[in-house]
């Protein structure tokens, strides 16, 4: 954009044109948003803060006119003051999509990137928005806010490297230029320059010299601060401002005191108190082996618990220090089995070790329980996947990180028990089990002691050692008074004997209580560890489940061959030509993890399928090994590259397994060459009953085929039950699965499918249930019950019963139509072989240039990819 409109942008944007949204979120408006997303993030509930904001993303992606700014500023400060940056992140990006010029979104933006630990990507936006002509209050906080992302990647970092002391002098800069301008105004970047600059001399970082001293300034913003207090136009961060200057003159009483004010400052929120904390635990570094010092910490922590999770917090060092030996020191090498998990580098929960064998018999290994809103097989905002999640162990030395090994063993929602059980790559040596407790705890005066062990806000392993006690139990919570942060979820919570009795999963203010739910009391909460052992059930119907960037270019796909013209398949099966392979082609299979035995029992398993057709599936067997694929592959090590660390199972449809059109080109599955195409999810760990038949089925996936209840040609789409009983009231078990109400009255697929363990949207149901439509991008022939690729629903999917939809075989084997449909696709006949060379001759013809849908082919990377392929095929049959 040209300098001169640039700036009359910014200036139009600094006044704020106000519009009347037309758009409506599910029947509200943005007023009516704002007071359910203050509510949510003043109840600390993540969960509907997510959801909200899903609903806010889904509105902005389809509303008539761009979102109100006045609206759109006061929902990213509500979700910025209750410091769920991860929203913040969010959200801004979308409202920056629709007002790429407003300078305030980018800030928002990136101050949750910097919350979130993209600092670089924060710099990025910021850099973009300083050159710009920003209103003087705007520019403050862009320049204040590249000071603080210099800063945080100077304590991230190595503090011996010369980028990383780079870091430290720009973040000193960035402040002062801001102080410097108005000393009056801006007492918050001079206080950031005062303790930057004296942890710059702590840590022998030179460059500095021209700059003021630090405890000059020190004195100057006390002077400013005690003249406002004077005028009686003391501001919240004025006092933590004190604070801070009295520490750096070495003043800590005074500190205490501005502190105490800090906190109990009506406007103070969660926002401001985590700042305060990390400046005073991670910049000052406060010795908290001196009680002066560890009392301003305290101050701060104390507050927290009444806001987000937080209060009296030590860390593992600080126990043998301060804690009473006889009743701390005999629990340490239990705990130290506690694990971070990570993103990145970044930690964003615990979870801890058990043996298996204490949920489930069959579990003869180690286990790890956590929170579901820390690992989840369906991540939302802030979760991880099991495959993107790492796993750190504190105080013992494990080699390196773990990872988990496939799909959760068991899984509960967040809004049930919030549980997530896993096992890891790798056995853990050096980590003793830790015992459960045998019955949970009792009420009694004065109350039992808790305690619970995690990584508060992503730092090292800490115990909560104050205000600790019981508050009530029941079958499925566990109420205590023992300070947490965020980062503690999924840790383990003892007993007095250092027995496990819970997993911490939540804080809460104004919870009700578990005796009387008609009052309420500040509280955490815990799952009691015997209430998921009687959750395991082995059941549960879980759905092909590719991941939603997938499942989004597959639509686009699709919708693009739903417009090609119609043609007649008279085929037994569903089958994409256009996603087809040649016939007489060898494809290369390769894997990711598993052993020898279990790539072996997969190539026997497919072996019906090239009996059945004239397609070769190599494995690469030599000397014993199979072929082997890595996630850094630049080129196509196989056509057909099988992972089992991902959640479910799963495989692209045909060519698009090398279809660089299909995923995202930086996730785990897509068609480049270091990206799963097929997925048999923990068959490495244990592998159900039915794995040769789930092996089967993903394989025809990977040969073309599609599901046999999407056929246009079945009945499955009247025969399927879509929506619930009249007057159905939605009722779930203890795990979250939808099931009949109290008067028989059964859910619907949606409503079914929404709960544990699918979790899935309607546009996931519509996407992965619905019928297929007649287009000649689909061939299709009479319905097959037979089919190894039709599913066996439970029978609440079902109108009648028996269903003209309900499968005829075993699913194990291929029917007899499956082999039809691979004889035909892949045929060996000379005459046969024709027929497949003609179909594909048409489709060539209505999307080369000169015919068709030529206006498409010269730009539709879809079109361009398929007459490439098209082309390619029609050489090997020498058409």
């Amino acid at each position: 954009m040209p300098a001169a409109p640039q700036r009359a942008a910014a200036r139009h944007l600094e006044r704020g044109r106000r519009t009347r949204y037309r758009g409506r979120m599910m029947g509200r408006d943005p007023a009516a948003f704002q007071v359910k997303l203050k509510a949510a993030v003043d109840a600390l509930d993540r969960a509907g803060v997510a959801a909200l904001c899903e609903e806010l993303i889904r509105e902005l992606a389809t509303g008539e006119e761009p979102y109100p700014r006045d609206w759109a500023r006061r929902h990213l400060k509500t979700l910025r003051d209750g410091r769920f940056f991860d929203h913040v992140a969010l959200v801004a990006d979308w409202f920056l999509r629709m007002h790429p010029d407003e300078a305030w979104i980018a800030r928002d933006l990136a101050q949750g990137l910097i919350d979130n630990g993209h600092v670089t990507a924060a710099i990025a936006v910021l850099e973009r928005v300083r050159d710009g002509d920003l209103a003087p209050a705007i520019r403050c906080e862009v320049v204040g806010l590249l000071g603080r992302a210099h800063k945080q990647i100077y304590l991230d970092g190595n503090p011996k490297l010369d980028q990383t002391k780079a870091a430290l002098r720009d973040a000193i800069r960035f402040y002062f230029e801001i102080y410097r301008g108005d000393p009056k105004e801006h007492s918050w970047h001079g206080i950031n320059f005062v303790s930057l600059a004296m942890r710059a001399e702590r840590d022998g970082v030179s460059g500095l010299e021209a700059l003021p001293p630090a405890t000059q300034v020190a004195r100057d913003i006390l002077g400013v601060i005690a003249a406002r207090d004077l005028e009686d136009k003391l501001e919240t961060w004025d006092y933590a401002n004190a604070a801070e200057a009295h520490i750096a003159l070495g003043d800590h009483a005074a500190a205490g005191k501005a502190l105490v004010k800090f906190v109990a400052h009506a406007s103070v929120n969660a926002f401001a108190l985590g700042g305060t904390y990390r400046q005073l635990t991670q910049l000052i570094q406060l010795d908290t082996r001196s009680a002066e010092q560890q009392l301003l910490i305290d101050i701060v922590r104390s507050a927290l618990l009444h806001r987000e999770n937080g209060g009296f917090i030590a860390d593992a060092s600080e126990v043998r220090e301060r804690a009473d030996p006889g009743h701390v020191e005999q629990g340490l090498e239990r705990v130290f089995g506690t694990e971070s998990f990570k993103r990145r580098g970044r930690t964003l929960g615990t979870g801890f070790i058990i043996p298996g064998t204490a949920l489930d018999p069959a579990w003869d290994h180690q286990v790890l329980l956590t929170n579901n809103h820390v690992v989840s097989r369906q991540p939302m905002i802030g979760q991880l996947s099991p495959g993107e999640a790492e796993i750190a162990f504190d105080g013992v030395d494990t080699g390196g990180p773990f990872r988990v090994a496939g799909a959760p063993l068991f899984e509960s929602p967040i809004r049930e028990l919030d549980v997530t059980v896993l096992r890891l790559d790798r056995p853990v040596a050096g980590v003793a089990a830790i015992p459960l407790a045998a019955a949970l705890p009792a009420i009694s005066t004065p109350p039992p002691r808790m305690c619970v062990i995690g990584h508060p806000l992503g730092s090292e392993l800490a115990f909560s050692l104050q205000d600790n006690h019981l508050l009530g139990v029941s079958p499925q919570r566990i109420h205590y008074r023992s300070p947490t942060e965020q980062g503690m979820s999924g840790g383990p919570v003892f007993d007095e004997q250092w027995d496990l009795v819970a997993i911490h999963r939540r804080g809460e203010k104004g919870i009700p209580r578990l005796d009387d739910a008609t009052q309420t009391y500040d509280a955490n909460e815990g799952v009691p560890i015997q209430t998921p052992l009687a959750s395991l059930q082995p059941d549960d119907i879980v759905l092909d489940d590719l991941p939603d960037d997938v499942v989004a270019s597959m639509q686009v796909r699709d919708r693009w061959m739903a417009a090609l013209p119609y043609a007649e398949g008279g085929l037994e099966f569903m089958f994409a030509d256009l996603q087809a392979w040649t016939p007489g082609q060898r494809l290369r299979v390769a894997f990711l993890g598993g052993t020898t035995d279990l790539h072996r029992d997969v190539e026997q398993a497919t072996r019906s399928i090239v009996e059945a057709c004239n397609i070769e599936l190599d494995f690469g067997l030599s000397d014993g090994q199979y072929r082997t694929w890595s996630p850094n592959d630049t080129e196509h090590a196989a056509e057909i590259r099988v992972s089992f660390d991902q959640a479910g199972y799963f495989s692209l449809v045909g060519t698009d397994s090398t279809n660089a059109n299909i995923g995202n080109p930086v996730a785990a599955v897509g068609g480049l060459a270091g990206q799963r195409s097929l997925n048999l999810g923990g068959f490495h760990v244990a592998r159900p009953q039915t794995w040769a038949g789930t092996v089967r089925h993903e394989f025809l996936h990977a040969l073309g085929f599609h599901h046999e209840h999407q056929n246009m040609r079945g009945p499955c789409e009247s025969s399927f039950r879509w929506d619930d009983d009249a007057g159905y009231q939605p009722t779930k078990d203890n795990r979250g699965t939808y099931i009949e109400d109290d008067a028989a009255r059964r859910p619907g697929i949606y409503t079914y499918l929404a709960g544990y363990p699918n979790l899935w949207p309607k546009s996931k149901i519509d996407f992965n249930l619905r019928g297929s439509k007649d287009s000649s991008g689909f061939l299709a022939g009479p319905f097959d019950r037979a089919s190894v690729m039709l599913y066996r629903f439970p029978p609440l999917f079902y109108h009648v019963h028996p269903s003209p939809c309900a499968p005829a075989g075993d699913g194990q084997e291929l029917s007899d139509g499956d082999r039809r449909g691979l004889a035909l696709l892949y045929p060996r006949q000379a005459a046969e072989v024709g027929s497949a060379a003609a179909r594909r001759e048409n489709l060539l013809k209505a999307l080369e240039p000169e015919r068709g849908l030529e206006s498409t082919a010269g730009r539709s990377p879809l079109a361009q990819s398929a007459v490439a392929r098209l082309r390619d095929s029609l050489k090997l049959l020498g058409a």
